[in-house]
């Protein structure tokens, strides 16, 4: 299972009848928001529901690419998202 929540590190659920993977945005008191690139949107998810894929985390450049992305496809909440867990990964590496 999935124990402590790193921003965007890659993780896999069951949803919809399929294994879908996802990267870490941000976690609250709601859960741990993924974002799925294969739907096209984040949501909540219960940490325990979530499993560990890989040791890859996304970098800095990984967020500003996808930002990018976000903002040549005009998708402000996903733009809003990224830039959100961009600022907690750098928070995380400035500690």
């Amino acid at each position: 299972m999935y124990e402590l929540v790193s921003i965007g590190k890659w993780v896999e659920m069951e949803y919809a009848g399929r294994t879908e993977r996802g990267f870490v945005l941000n976690e609250s008191y709601r859960g741990v928001r993924v974002a799925f690139p294969n739907l096209k949107r984040s949501f909540f998810v219960q940490k325990e529901r979530l499993r560990d894929i890989e040791e890859t985390q996304l970098t800095l450049e990984d967020f500003d690419l996808m930002i990018d992305l976000a903002l040549d496809t005009k998708d402000q909440v996903w733009f809003q998202e990224l830039a959100y867990a961009r600022k907690a990964l750098l928070n995380q590496l400035n500690k």
